[in-house]
């Protein structure tokens, strides 16, 4: 696969999605990712290979779309001949991911200080819970546990009633923290020659999202308001009420405001001592809201869409159908395909747009162990009889 990381050798030992997410976005842009799977999980290995609401038939599409252009070894970890198949692969790869707890790759053998002798190029990269230190380090954790620990989730919905966020926050950006991770890393090994340990962790991504939230709080003292459909600082900005339903809006400039104004056909808001300038609107801001959303309420989505989005920033609440529908959206190239046991399926592209490639094309996800004789044989060498061999004494 060409790419800007092509050339690049990935093992991919991740099981959930913030770490499968992270190689997907590597495996997108040319690296070579092989994805690896306990041979002892009675065949339906890691890394969502079970039933699902998202599933159809005996495909679940999570599968489909974070493994795509990965390919598939199955190897017993639990065998010191297994773990030796892994040494051996280290030995010839660029980077090790993996999302277990802190101590796993520590008690297989295969962490960092462990195959560093073997090859002290070697990156690995680990997403962890909670860090690798202090007293939640050994915690099991999700998406929802971190946006929680880290009070994301307090700010979200209506006051009193936290609402969890229909998007994994925590678990993708810390996917895209760690793919960004890699590439730091593999830039500072062109300089260096040396490799490293690189980790992220969901509340450390979780918390990284916190930026103008938390630094405010660590600054003042005060507590975000919960603040529903609009934004807790600025008026203007969140989601207003239509005749037919809801549009987005975010008016922070001057030339917004007065923009606004003459599309709401309201020139006398511009003279308002209450709004005349923005620290007045801020200070004022419950009361301009309930004002902007009374005369959105008057006409439909579209007709102030139209009126609005050469000058301000403004857009409708589309549901998913109306998403994809829209010639836009498939016209960025962000939808692709990709086929599983014969059968093509629809899924979300990559947005990363690199000049010197053409757009991303997305391979199948493999089936269990699909290209393990392959990268023992062309990776790593090994004749036809050890292939058998390690099969027959069930490490592979």
């Amino acid at each position: 696969m060409s790419g800007p990381l092509a050339g690049i050798r990935i093992i991919d030992f991740t099981h959930t999605l913030s770490g499968l997410f992270g190689a997907m976005l590597l495996a997108d842009q040319g690296a070579e990712v092989i994805k690896v799977e306990p041979r002892q999980f009675g065949g339906k290995g890691l890394g969502a290979r079970f039933h699902t609401r998202w599933s159809q038939g005996s495909a679940d599409l999570r599968f489909i779309h974070l493994n795509r252009n990965k390919k598939g070894l199955c190897l017993n970890l639990k065998s010191p001949e297994g773990r030796q198949v892994f040494h051996d692969l280290a030995g010839r790869s660029d980077v090790v991911m993996d999302n277990f707890r802190p101590d796993v790759m520590r008690r297989l053998g295969i962490d960092y200080e462990s195959l560093c002798p073997t090859n002290p190029r070697i990156i690995c990269c680990s997403i962890t819970a909670f860090g690798t230190t202090g007293p939640y380090a050994n915690r099991p954790a999700a998406d929802v546990v971190m946006q929680g620990h880290a009070g994301t989730l307090s700010m979200a919905g209506e006051p009193g009633q936290p609402i969890n966020s229909s998007v994994p926050l925590a678990d993708l950006s810390a996917g895209m923290l760690l793919s960004q991770g890699v590439t730091s890393a593999l830039f500072y090994r062109e300089r260096t020659g040396k490799g490293q340990r690189v980790e992220v962790s969901l509340l450390g991504a979780a918390l990284c999202m916190l930026y103008y939230e938390g630094t405010h709080f660590l600054n003042s003292g005060v507590p975000p308001v919960t603040a529903g459909t609009k934004y807790r600082g600025v008026p203007l900005v969140g989601i207003f009420h239509t005749a037919d339903g809801f549009i987005t809006l975010m008016a922070l400039t001057d030339d917004n405001w007065r923009s606004l104004c003459r599309v709401l056909e309201r020139p006398d808001l511009l003279e308002d001592p209450r709004f005349d300038t923005q620290p007045k609107r801020v200070e004022n801001l419950e009361t301009l809201n309930e004002v902007a959303e009374e005369i959105f309420s008057t006409r439909p989505s579209a007709y102030w869409i139209e009126h609005l989005a050469e000058d301000v920033p403004c857009g409708p609440v589309n549901t998913l159908g109306q998403t994809f529908a829209d010639p836009h959206m498939m016209g960025m190239g962000m939808v692709g395909k990709t086929t599983c046991e014969g059968q093509e399926y629809r899924i979300i592209g990559n947005p990363i747009r690199n000049s010197a490639f053409p757009e991303p094309t997305y391979a199948s996800p493999p089936s269990m162990g699909e290209h393990t004789e392959e990268v023992l044989t062309t990776i790593l060498g090994y004749s036809t009889e050890q292939v058998e061999r390690l099969r027959g004494a069930e490490v592979i």
